[in-house]
C-alpha cells in the first residue's frame, strides 16, 4: 500500500531538485533568476499547505527544504525575505517540538531575528512576532540556563507590549509571559524591581482579564433576555 508520507515528500523532494536547476538560458538574468525564486516559492507554499493536512515526519523535513531552497534563491532586499525567514522560523520551531533537536531550535530563533530586523515596526505582523522570538528564547532559557536569553527573551517581550496590540487575547499573553519572564529573573538574580514589575504585569493582566470576562456575560445575558 502506498504511503501518502513518502508519496508526497517524494513529489515535493522532486519538485524542489527541478527548481534548484530551473532553466536560466531565457531572458534577462534578472529575470530568470525571479522566476526561479516564484517556482521556488510556490513549491515551499505547496509543501507547507501539504505538512498542515498530513502532519507527517516526512513533509515537514521536505518543507523545511523548500524553504531554505527558497531563501537561497532570495537575494538580500528581496520583499519575500522576511517572510522566507518567518516561514523557515515556524517550521524549525515545530520540528523542535516534535523531536527536541536543539539545532533547530537555535536555527528558528536564528531565522525569526532576522525577519524581525526586516520588518518595519508598523507591520501588522510584528507584534505576534515579538512574541513568538520571546517565546523561543525563553525556552532555549529554559534549557541550557544561558541569562542573555532570558533578557534577550524579556526585552523582546517589551517591545511587542510598546507596539499597538492586534488582539486582546496576544496583549494578555504578553503581559502574563512578561510577567513570568521577570519572575524567572528574579529568582536568579534577586532583582527587587524585577518582582515588584512581574506582579504589577500580572495584576494587569487579570484585571484586563476580569474586565473582558464581565463584559462577555453581560453580553450573553442580554443575549439570552432580549
Amino acid at each position: 500500500m502506498l504511503d501518502p508520507c513518502r508519496y508526497t515528500f517524494a513529489v515535493a523532494s522532486k519538485r524542489v531538485a527541478v527548481t534548484r536547476h530551473a532553466p536560466t538560458w531565457y531572458g534577462p538574468a534578472e529575470e530568470s533568476a525571479e522566476s526561479a525564486l516564484q517556482e521556488a516559492l510556490m513549491v515551499a507554499h505547496d509543501a507547507f499547505n501539504q505538512f498542515l493536512s498530513s502532519k507527517c515526519d516526512e513533509d515537514l523535513d521536505g518543507s523545511i527544504e523548500s524553504w531554505q531552497n527558497a531563501l537561497a534563491l532570495c537575494p538580500v532586499g528581496h520583499d519575500s525575505r522576511p517572510n522566507v525567514f518567518k516561514k523557515l522560523g515556524e517550521l524549525l520551531r515545530a520540528r523542535f517540538r516534535w523531536r527536541g533537536n536543539m539545532g533547530d531550535l537555535d536555527e528558528s530563533i536564528h531565522h525569526q531575528q532576522a525577519a524581525l530586523s526586516l520588518w518595519p515596526m508598523a507591520h501588522p505582523i510584528h507584534p505576534s512576532s515579538l512574541s513568538n522570538l520571546a517565546n523561543a528564547l525563553k525556552i532555549r532559557f529554559n534549557l541550557r540556563g544561558d541569562m542573555a536569553d532570558l533578557d534577550e527573551s524579556i526585552r523582546r517581550y517589551q517591545e511587542a507590549l510598546s507596539l499597538p496590540p492586534v488582539s486582546h487575547t496576544e496583549h494578555l499573553d504578553s503581559l502574563n509571559d512578561l510577567g513570568v519572564a521577570l519572575r524567572t529573573r528574579f529568582d536568579r538574580e534577586g532583582n527587587k524591581a524585577d518582582l515588584e514589575e512581574s506582579t504589577r504585569l500580572r495584576g494587569e493582566a487579570h484585571f484586563i482579564f476580569t474586565m473582558d470576562y464581565t463584559r462577555c456575560i453581560r453580553y450573553l445575558i442580554s443575549q439570552w433576555t432580549a
